[in-house]
């Protein structure tokens, strides 16, 4: 296909259909892609066909009247097509984007303030990204006419009744069904599990120690990062091998202005997101080790990140319209303030379209369930927009690193279950804590505080305690800061150079900080460092001061330029 520049690894291509990825029938028969859309012609039959497979994959179908681009319920592979006047698709935009790179005003300014663009724009002109759960036909004799079609949605309407032991019973037998698949893509192989000390990671990796699978646990971060030392206890816990990769600010500084770390940028940007950088020195750092090799990776996304979102207040006192869009605006569009109203109104109609909340519909204060239309609204807006563009990114990270992966807990039989779980349950991802808390218990034997423990529980004394256990040359010679690590850090002062528990403000020279210091966080310079509007090293360069409030081009204007960005 001439049309098409596929980059990613997995791609393979046979009569007309280029496929990436592994399905399965309704009868739980593994699908071979090409053959599966090898007939489907139409946008119809594409559609139709896409429906009926679950998994992780994309396809591009390449017919004599036009080319169809599919993306998966959770856009685990993006896909992204010109929309002038040529048909040019891929699954990075490296190869349809000029090196004129011009902006589209709008989409670059949601994506400095969110890190990420919605309604299936990209900060580009002239490119567009398929949306999860979608179908573009872009045709031939009139590439500009595409259409879209949804095939898949997101959106909880209860289906489960019962009581907690019910649902937790329910949740059993529809994970033994995701797991086996998990299993079957294993084939074997050693599962490598980014290990947090939170609850998701957690639960795919006690699932998997419990089905006799190899698993290795890997953290990263500063020394006395909660997320690391609560990692290390899971890991001790269950009995597997785990791995640790120290960050500093120096070695950030090293990491992100090597060549290595600009080009997987280059590849991993899609215009439509940030792409992750958390986890790439530590994949790099494991892969040159070789813990790696022929290993599988599973994160814990997982589905259920949205529902934990959402205010437990709006069970009892659900928001209106304008409610629900207002803290969409406040809690998602503010890596930079802002004080154009008229483009605080454009992105309140993008989020109601996302939303699935049009100007006449139906407000929570209308509906009869608890939490109303305001928590499955909201749960919809963050799958589509921020999980299936920016934290679905982090596959691309593996992609990079030629490693192959797999969301278990974004499976799309584990996400038809939570969609039908109530409200109550959803929220504050309360089935799944206690589903993974009972689950860890039995596999690990642990006692009940144990099981429940997570980052949030870790507190200086057990870092003191940690530093003596680990580090005795630190408890001999430093001082306390020192044995404390990150726990020394109070969180007002986190997003300063040298503090976050990443250590990641290092990429920033630090005789330059103070530069940035009107920046949020290190996200809200980032946004700005892939619109080029400033880079932060070695010799930072940024026009005029910059200040909180950050100034949006007009609509007008083709991009986004340092005079219109600056106060």
């Amino acid at each position: 296909m001439e049309t098409t520049r596929l980059l990613g690894p997995g791609w393979s291509t046979d009569d007309g259909v280029a496929a990436r990825g592994r399905a399965w029938t309704p009868d739980g028969r593994r699908a071979d892609l090409a053959s599966a859309f090898a007939s489907a012609r139409t946008l119809t039959s594409v559609a139709a066909t896409a429906r009926r497979l679950d998994g992780f994959y994309a396809v591009v179908v390449d017919t004599d009247d036009a080319v169809f681009l599919v993306c998966d319920h959770a856009r685990s592979v993006p896909l992204y097509f010109d929309t002038s006047e040529s048909i040019v698709v891929g699954d990075s935009t490296r190869e349809l984007v000029g090196d004129d790179r011009e902006l589209d005003p709008l989409a670059a300014s949601e994506f400095a303030l969110t890190r990420y663009v919605t309604r299936g724009e990209t900060v580009y002109a002239n490119v567009a990204a398929v949306r999860a759960g979608e179908v573009v036909a872009v045709p031939r004799a009139d590439p500009g006419s595409f259409e879209r079609r949804r095939y898949a949605r997101y959106r909880p309407t209860t289906a489960v009744e019962g009581d907690e032991a019910t649902l937790l019973d329910a949740m059993d037998d529809v994970l033994a069904g995701v797991f086996d698949r998990v299993v079957d893509v294993a084939d074997g192989r050693r599962v490598a599990v980014p290990l947090s000390g939170g609850v998701d990671s957690r639960l795919v990796a006690a699932t998997l120690v419990d089905r006799g699978v190899d698993v290795l646990g890997f953290a990263f971060g500063v020394h006395g990062h909660a997320d690391v030392e609560v990692s290390r206890d899971v890991a001790d816990a269950l009995g597997i091998d785990w791995a640790f990769i120290e960050y500093t600010p120096e070695r950030w500084h090293d990491w992100y202005h090597s060549a290595a770390r600009r080009d997987y940028h280059e590849y991993a940007f899609g215009g439509d997101a940030l792409p992750f950088l958390a986890e790439w020195p530590a994949v790099k750092e494991l892969q040159s080790r070789g813990v790696l090799d022929d290993a599988l990776v599973c994160p814990g996304h997982t589905v259920a990140t949205p529902s934990e979102r959402v205010p437990a207040s709006w069970l009892a006192e659900p928001p209106d319209a304008d409610g629900f869009v207002s803290h969409v605006l406040d809690e998602h569009y503010s890596l930079w303030a802002f004080e154009d109203e008229r483009r605080r109104a454009t992105f309140a109609d993008r989020i109601r379209a996302d939303a699935g909340l049009g100007a006449g519909a139906a407000t929570a204060a209308d509906a009869d369930a608890p939490g109303g239309d305001a928590i499955p609204a909201y749960e919809e807006w963050e799958w589509t927009t921020r999980m299936a563009t920016f934290t679905n990114g982090d596959a691309r990270c593996y992609d990079w690193f030629g490693l192959d992966w797999w969301l278990p807990l974004w499976d799309p039989a584990y996400v038809r279950f939570w969609a039908s779980v109530p409200a109550e349950h959803r929220l504050g991802k309360r089935l799944q804590t206690e589903y993974t808390a009972r689950r860890f218990r039995a596999v690990a034997d642990v006692d009940e505080p144990t099981a429940r423990r997570t980052d949030a529980d870790w507190t200086p004394v057990d870092q003191v305690r940690r530093t003596f256990e680990t580090r005795p040359w630190v408890a001999l010679d430093g001082d306390l800061e020192d044995w404390l690590g990150a726990q020394a850090v109070p969180p007002s002062n986190v997003e300063s150079w040298g503090n976050y528990p990443l250590g990641w403000y290092g990429v920033i020279p630090r005789e330059d900080a103070g530069t940035f210091d009107a920046a949020r966080s290190l996200y809200s310079l980032r946004t700005l460092a892939a619109l080029d509007e400033l880079s932060f090293g070695p010799g930072c360069v940024v026009d005029g001061p910059l200040t909180e409030t950050l100034s949006l081009p007009p609509t007008e204007s083709t991009s986004p330029g340092a005079t219109d960005r600056l106060e």
